[in-house]
């Protein structure tokens, strides 16, 4: 039995939820603690979850073979992975600064890359990083998502299958 198809499905509702949090800006809900940490909570989670699916997705691929299908479905899915892993890491690093989690000794070569690292951190807006870095993915996990049911279903199984299917066949 193939698990790709039930493990998929977990990180494609825990990343889009975040990525639709991630760009309600309302000031209300950014001044909520439990924003963060439900927004970490899920890319933390969606990442891991999609790690997983990639695997078995690689698995599944190599007892197909490869066609161009699957191939770009396999590309989009690189680049899914990738995006919102750049975005767990950004929240790692936000909620060990928050949360002071690193106990790093003074003077040492560590704090000093620490420092550095904290310093990119707050010269670029990293809130509006996420949310361009959040739309993108959510693209990019769409258009998987879309590849990937036309692979399973065919293309005519839904309209917008149909259209992402159109895009690139």
């Amino acid at each position: 039995m193939d698990v790709h198809p039930i493990v998929v499905h977990f990180p494609i509702a825990l990343l889009t939820l975040y990525a639709c949090m991630e760009c309600l800006r309302f000031e209300r809900l950014q001044s909520l603690v439990a924003w963060f940490y439900i927004k970490l909570f899920l890319v933390l989670v969606g990442v891991g979850g999609s790690w997983f699916a990639f695997a078995t997705g690689n698995y599944i691929a190599e007892k197909l073979g490869k066609t161009p299908l699957i191939e770009t479905h396999a590309f989009f899915a690189v680049i899914t992975v990738v995006i919102f892993t750049a975005i767990g890491a950004m929240y790692i690093i936000e909620w060990a600064e928050r949360d002071q989690l690193l106990h790093i000794r003074s003077g040492s070569f560590s704090q000093k890359v620490w420092f550095a690292l904290l310093h990119v951190f707050h010269i670029y807006n990293i809130s509006t990083i996420r949310v361009v870095c959040a739309l993108a993915g959510l693209v990019a996990l769409t258009i998987t998502g879309g590849l990937g049911g036309a692979i399973v279903y065919g293309s005519d199984i839904d309209p917008m299958v149909k259209i992402i299917h159109s895009l690139f066949f």
